[in-house]
């Protein structure tokens, strides 16, 4: 489909939203707002509702998101970058005026399960509702307890900066009919109780197909492609399911030391917002954590699917040289051992995806170290090689260590992601 198309099909498909979205507001009314509260006082709460409501927390990686950066944590000001402009994560601490101190239970659930702030105002679904909806009311009050006795922030959030027509609330009506699935996660009679976990955790706290899912024109899921690859903050979220394209088969044990660690010696490294992911299922329970590791191991390829060989192309001496002076000193001479607590590149899902987009922003931006360790994991390389550069090294591992075809985009993508990286708020 040519760009014309797409641009005619976007509009036609966004007139119909817009006109749904404004009948709907008309049809079914504003909704109210939620009278204020006193905000309770700590001691109100049962101290092992907090505690699960922490457990839950590190699962849904609530942190990750209302935290800026070097800000205090829950405190929101992140910058989320969408296609439609920017949106600013909001405050969530127990402070009476810039952040949730003065919201009811019943306040809080509507938010979470409606996407309806108290004073009656749609959220954006930047703010993951969609998933969210389908959560126990249990697991929400335990969520409301851990909030609300966390220490208030008094810091309010930058306005969002939406183009037109999205900055119009209203138009979240049409938007919800269109996407929002209250449905709960049911359980499937002929699963462990393990497995059943994974997925309740996966389709709705954990919100994993808010990046590893496509979306459609105007940023819903697609619902016939549940975990089948998206985008995310710039980097590329990889199917989940039969569409893996891990060369290795990834174990149940192999998800569990990844996601609470973000690295497995066969498979890579955490980057991008999956680290923070990492770093927040570190705090989880074991259990948890093990539930989604045996739902997600459960929908991977048993057996991947082999790629045939390819004869290299002729190697880019540039490449070779950066390859060999730089990379060889932790990945070995060819980029293909496992030393020590390096991951084999050979193996690395980051080599076999169709997008140079994760090689392209980790040799960018490096690796930091897992806490609590600091330094880099991996070190950046954005101010020492250019685009050019960038993009030869990455299709050099992708021909001479993962034996696939080259990228016909790199270097492109590579400056594609600089000039976004300077434009960024």
């Amino acid at each position: 489909m040519t760009a014309k198309r797409v641009g005619t099909t976007l509009l036609v498909v966004l007139i119909l939203v817009i006109a749904a979205g404004v009948a709907a507001g008309y049809v079914m009314g504003t909704f109210p707002e939620i009278a204020a509260i006193t905000p309770p006082a700590r001691t109100s709460f049962d101290p092992a509702m907090v505690e699960r409501g922490r457990e839950l927390a590190a699962v849904g990686n609530c942190a990750s998101c209302h935290t800026a950066p070097n800000g205090q944590a829950l405190a929101g000001g992140l910058a989320l970058q969408t296609p439609f402009g920017v949106i600013y994560s909001d405050n969530i601490t127990p402070d009476p005026v810039s952040g949730i101190g003065t919201w009811s239970q019943a306040a809080f659930i509507r938010a979470m399960r409606d996407g309806i702030d108290r004073n009656g105002a749609h959220l954006y679904p930047a703010f993951p509702y969609t998933y969210f909806a389908r959560l126990s009311t249990g697991d929400l009050d335990a969520l409301y307890a851990y909030l609300m006795t966390r220490r208030p922030v008094h810091q309010e959030a930058p306005h969002d900066s939406l183009s037109f027509p999205f900055n119009i609330r209203m138009l979240m009506t049409g938007w919800n009919i269109l996407f929002l699935d209250k449905s709960p996660v049911t359980a499937d009679p002929h699963q462990s109780s393990t497995w059943n976990r994974g997925r309740y955790l996966v389709d709705a706290l954990a919100h994993c197909g808010a990046c590893h899912a496509p979306r459609t024109l105007l940023e819903g899921q697609s619902s016939d492609a549940a975990l089948s690859g998206g985008t995310a903050q710039g980097w590329t979220a990889p199917a989940l399911n039969a569409r893996s394209p891990a060369p290795v088969r990834w174990t149940e044990r192999q998800l569990e030391t990844y996601l609470t660690t973000g690295l497995d010696r066969h498979h890579g490294a955490a980057a991008g917002p999956m680290r923070e992911v990492t770093t927040a299922l570190a705090r989880a329970t074991p259990e948890d954590v093990q539930a989604i590791s045996v739902y997600i191991a459960s929908l991977m390829p048993q057996t991947p699917q082999p790629h045939p060989a390819l004869s290299a192309p002729a190697a880019n001496p540039t490449a070779v040289a950066i390859v060999s002076g730089v990379c060889a000193n932790c990945h070995g001479a060819n980029a293909t051992i496992a030393e020590g607590r390096w991951p084999s590149l050979a193996a690395s899902t980051t080599l076999q995806e169709a997008s140079p987009r994760n090689v392209i922003q980790i040799l960018r931006n490096g690796l930091p170290l897992p806490p609590p360790h600091g330094g880099a994991f991996m070190p950046a390389f954005a101010n020492i090689l250019s685009d050019a550069q960038i993009g030869d090294v990455a299709n050099y591992l992708r021909t001479h260590v993962a034996g696939r075809p080259a990228w016909s985009n790199a270097t492109q993508l590579a400056r594609k992601i600089r000039r976004a990286e300077k434009a960024a708020p």
